[in-house]
């Protein structure tokens, strides 16, 4: 028996050979392997870093993995299924050159490549230090206004990161924008490390990142808010309205070396007069508004009324007959009811104006034999801006034959 195997030792080598061949062709045609890149890119975990060292500068954050998988394993593969490593286990301080793996967790996909498969990291020693936060303002409030200085809470910030960051950091702003305000700040607002220079200082960490930025506000002696209301004059155009009245701004600051005639107002001034008389357009002026005497309005306000005027919409109803189009030679039509009652809408001015020829019923038979239809017939409008709303009957029975139709005698 020994001696059988050992004479027939390479032909039995050379069936299991043959055997696995076939068994591996099979499986790829059935289920054939594929090497391409995984659609997202993933993530880049930095693991193992040394106690006391951080990453000095913008690490990368993300690669791009190129993996072997069959195509039923594609199928089934997600994010959540490939991991990529920095390992950055017993590296001091400096610039290293670190090679990046991939994990696949499910099996039998593997990874062929990375991009990139390797990146430069720079390790510092890790520093940290409490500074205090400077609470700035950006801008100018409101006329007639002033503002407190503002306070950070809280005051203090602790900023860590590398070595040579920490160091460079000068200052830590917590600022807020007041253009404009009336009103007491109550802001959070992220904090900004900066160095000497006034430059940002990227790559730290703040704790906590944010302040609340507070102040107060306080109006000017002699400084008063009032409202406006515009003053308007006249009728506009018949068959116009006026269809919205805007002011700008709504609130203006008026002033006086007096305090008392500030006080004095009623909590409003009103604008000059604008005349609306015949107006067919929108109108807008600019001016300013009446004050007593030794009373003025603070800066350079100006105050802008806008009035929208627009035609006034109403609706008609016509009566026109229907038109029949479209007859073949040799037929004769009727229609039933022989008019249409039209209800149209639109501005009063034009529909004022509208001609009988203006309105059209129109009902086209063109390529009909024969017989009695129903139809509905188009109506034609010929001034922009008036819309069809209604038409009464909304189809006709119209009646074609070979023979003209007696003459209704009238009743």
């Amino acid at each position: 028996m020994l001696r059988w195997l050992w004479d027939n030792l390479s032909a039995l080598v050379l069936a299991l050979v043959l055997a696995l061949v076939v068994w591996v062709s099979a499986v790829n045609t059935t289920d054939p392997v594929d090497v391409r890149a995984f659609p997202a890119a993933l993530p880049i975990e930095y693991a193992g870093l040394p106690s006391g060292l951080v990453i000095a500068g913008e690490a990368p954050a993300n690669a791009r993995v190129t993996l072997r998988a069959p195509q039923s394993g594609w199928d089934l593969l997600t994010a959540r299924d490939l991991r990529v490593e920095a390992r950055l286990d017993g590296l001091g301080e400096g610039t290293h050159e670190v090679s990046l793996v991939g994990i696949v967790d499910r099996q039998p996909a593997r990874v062929t490549s990375i991009e990139p498969a390797r990146l430069e990291i720079t390790l510092e020693k890790a520093a940290s230090r409490q500074l205090p936060i400077l609470a700035v303002t950006s801008g100018e409030p409101a006329l007639g206004y002033r503002l407190d200085d503002p306070i950070a809470v809280p005051d203090t910030v602790n900023v860590s990161g590398p070595s040579s960051l920490v160091e460079q950091v000068a200052e830590v702003l917590a600022q807020v924008d007041v253009t404009g305000r009336r009103e007491d700040v109550d802001a959070e607002v992220n904090l900004a490390p900066l160095d000497a220079q006034g430059r940002a200082v990227v790559g730290l960490t703040l704790s906590p990142p944010s302040a609340r930025v507070l102040t107060t506000a306080h109006q000017l002696v002699g400084y008063r808010l009032v409202a406006v209301i515009p003053i308007i004059q006249g009728q506009v155009d018949t068959g116009y309205q006026v269809s919205s009245i805007n002011v700008s701004p709504t609130l203006v600051t008026v002033f006086s070396p007096d305090p008392k005639a500030v006080e004095a107002l009623p909590g409003f001034v009103e604008t000059d007069p604008v005349n609306l008389s015949g107006a067919k357009d929108d109108i807008e002026q600019t001016g300013g508004v009446v004050l007593p005497e030794g009373t003025f309005l603070a800066g350079s306000q100006a105050v802008v009324v806008q009035i929208a005027v627009v035609p006034i919409e109403t609706t008609i109803n016509v009566v026109r007959p229907v038109e029949i189009e479209g007859l073949a030679q040799g037929l004769f039509a009727r229609s039933s009811p022989i008019t249409a009652s039209v209800i149209l809408k639109g501005p009063l001015p034009v529909l004022d104006k509208l001609q009988y020829e203006d309105v059209r019923v129109v009902l086209s038979v063109d390529g009909l034999a024969p017989g009695t239809y129903q139809l509905t017939p188009q109506v034609i409008i010929l001034p922009p801006g008036v819309l069809l709303q209604t038409m009464l009957p909304e189809t006709f029975e119209i009646t074609l034959a070979r023979a003209p139709f007696p003459t209704p005698s009238a009743p």
